[in-house]
């Protein structure tokens, strides 16, 4: 599962380092955007939708995310390409594994590491 996990941070760490070849950063709606994507269908493929504080489809899954990370990443802390993406890549590789494992310890190590302070740079 680990593997899974990892080659899915790569995978999007891939796609918003294409948004750098297509003309600079990726902005904090797209963080925001692919974070919640990326932990809904890591939920679903462990069938973790409905466990939990995850809610039961993936739609409404990805709508309370977009909520969740926007509320972590507040523009005026966050935005005009302020999100380091290393960090942004360890934030989604805990968020994964809450996706996946749950449980209360995992939540909020995910929530710790996606903080703006750990996310974002000043």
């Amino acid at each position: 599962m680990r593997a899974l996990n990892g080659l899915v941070v790569v995978l999007t760490a891939g796609a918003i380092a294409g948004g750098f070849a297509c003309g600079g950063e990726p902005d904090r709606d797209t963080y925001r955007d692919n974070a919640a994507e990326d932990f809904c269908a890591e939920a679903e493929r462990c069938e973790n939708l409905g466990e939990g504080i995850i809610p039961d489809t993936r739609s409404d899954c990805e709508v309370e995310m977009r909520s969740h990370f926007n509320n972590l990443w507040p523009s005026d802390e966050c935005d005009e390409g302020r999100i380091n993406a290393e960090d942004y890549d360890r934030c989604m590789s805990r968020a994964l594994d809450f996706a996946c494992e749950g449980g209360g310890l995992t939540g909020l190590d995910a929530l710790d590491r996606c903080s703006a302070d750990n996310v974002c740079t000043d």
